[in-house]
């Protein structure tokens, strides 16, 4: 393993980068002229003012199949931000900075400590004075209070040795607190790692602007491709910020930002059934046409699409075959939050709108919200709030259906239970008209004794309601309910509800509830 260094101020790609003395000077050189020379686990450090415009296509090919890592391309690591004086207010992501010192390229994509003692990502830096967080402040609202923006990793760069180097690492620190950028300054060209089966890793860089149609980075099969605290920017070109045509993405604490028009402009696009993407901590926002153009398999965490600027069409539009899961997944939804077009679809993922308990979780055949009864056609059964379901998306399974659309586990002794959740059917038609699995179901999985006292096997049991008729009255719920189930240990009981319902305008209800006698 080695270090390369790459520096707008001293650099020559004469050099061998290999010392600050010696760092290389262009991007193209380090990452098209050199790359076949990089090893399996070489970093290459790039200083904070490299910002010279890209002029030509930088296509990485390293020759090293399937190593872990191949290279990492690293920016200097920005010190810890401390915030004097600025304006948290409970309830909102706006926050006013009193210093009005706030620097898109400075601070934008990283983690701040609030007043609260809480850590939040800075998702959009607006001005000096304003930036905008990943969710609502939590705490108590605190006007002209302290806080910290968070330092970048070190630990690459803390293994350097520069202690016989003329140039030392302080003078790369001493630099502006800002990103090294690759800018093709709305050229036809990209930065591409194309059909290989290589692993990248990228850190605290900022992309921008290109006009070529596939994005400013596009990534053909590659095995992994890590971006971390990176900025992804299209200024004016109509094109794809970031294209995963087939390869397995990786983001933490990154943003991709539109200039708002051009309906091409795509925020990240990945349009392969074997696509990996898993995204924590990542804002998309003000594209011209969707946030998102996804297929594959689809993991993310905090992830914000069209919340800080609308996109000009749906956040979220589903390319192909897809499996989606997510948690704290949140879509403004100004000009459409999920279209889906196919069947080949798995998604489930909750949309959490706020501090103050309402949620969306989306699944394939629509959609629930966490809403309080009191305000809905029904009268309280069991809970204050229940599940409002919009079965508005004509996606229908039929039995067994593939994913449930709420899963609980419970502990439980020995002695037999039955396990009922009260629904309301308010669709205007009769559910399980045929059969108990037709439309909505509930299953329960459990360890059932079979032989001796050590023998013990999983039983699977399904309600066997039919004919749930529409509601007559605000007090007509009806129930699915499983009976008998009896655990030959002590242990686990999971509870799943399906559902498999297309109705484009009404909608049902659920207590979430469990009843157990």
């Amino acid at each position: 393993m080695a270090d390369y260094f790459l520096d707008q101020t001293n650099g020559n790609d004469t050099n061998s980068g290999l010392t600050m003395d010696l760092a290389f000077l262009t991007w193209f050189y380090a990452l098209e002229t050199f790359s076949s020379t990089y090893n399996a686990g070489d970093n290459l450090f790039v200083r904070r003012d490299v910002t010279t415009v890209v002029t030509e296509d930088i296509d990485y090919s390293s020759g090293l199949s399937g190593a872990y890592p191949v290279l990492r391309v690293i920016g200097c690591p920005r010190a810890s931000h401390a915030i004097s004086s600025a304006d948290f207010t409970q309830g909102s992501t706006a926050v006013v900075v009193d210093d009005n010192d706030m620097v898109r390229a400075s601070h934008q994509s990283r983690y701040l400590t609030g007043p609260d003692g809480y850590q939040y990502f800075i998702t959009r830096v607006i001005s000096g004075s304003s930036i905008v967080l990943d969710r609502k402040y939590i705490g108590t609202t605190s006007l002209n209070a302290a806080a910290t923006i968070l330092a970048d990793d070190t630990t690459y760069w803390d293994t350097v040795d520069d202690s016989a180097w003329t140039i030392k690492k302080s003078a790369w620190e001493a630099d502006a607190d800002t990103l090294p950028i690759m800018d093709f300054n709305d050229g036809a060209f990209q930065f591409r790692l194309n059909n290989t089966a290589d692993v990248f890793e990228f850190y605290n860089i900022e992309f921008k602007d290109s006009a070529d149609t596939n994005g400013i980075v596009y990534s053909s099969s590659n095995r992994q491709v890590t971006f971390t605290g990176c900025l992804f920017k299209q200024s004016a070109s109509n094109a794809r910020l970031l294209y995963n045509r087939g390869g397995s993405f990786f983001m933490t604490r990154c943003t991709l930002e539109g200039s708002g028009s051009g309906s091409a402009q795509i925020g990240y696009a990945c349009t392969f059934d074997s696509s990996v993407g898993e995204f924590r901590d990542v804002a998309i926002y003000n594209c011209g046409d969707h946030g998102v153009l996804i297929s594959g398999r689809q993991r993310w965490t905090n992830v914000n699409v069209g919340v800080e600027i609308a996109n000009g069409d749906d956040d979220l539009k589903v390319y192909n075959a897809l499996d989606l899961k997510g948690i704290d997944v949140r879509l403004g939804g100004s000009n459409g939050d999920v279209s889906r077009d196919f069947y080949q679809l798995r998604i489930a993922f909750e949309n959490s709108l706020g501090v103050e308990g309402d949620s969306r979780f989306y699944y394939e055949s629509g959609y629930y919200d966490d809403v309080a009864v009191s305000g809905e056609t029904p009268n309280k059964k069991v809970s204050d709030n229940v599940l409002k379901f919009t079965p508005n998306n004509n996606v229908l399974f039929e039995y067994p259906m593939d994913e449930p659309v709420l899963r609980y586990k419970i502990w439980t002794d020995t002695t037999s239970y039955a396990y009922k959740f009260w629904i309301y059917n308010d669709l205007g038609v009769t559910l399980n008209d045929v059969l108990a699995t037709d439309d909505i179901y509930l299953e329960c999985e459990y360890e059932d004794a079979r032989t001796g006292t050590t023998q013990y096997s999983r039983t699977r049991v399904r309600s066997s309601q039919i004919d749930i008729l529409d509601a007559a009255d605000a007090d007509d719920w009806d129930y699915l309910e499983v009976t008998g189930i009896q655990l030959g240990i002590a242990g686990w009981v999971t509870l799943s509800i399906y559902v498999s319902i297309y109705n484009a305008t009404t909608t049902f209800f659920i207590d979430p509830a469990v009843v157990i006698t």
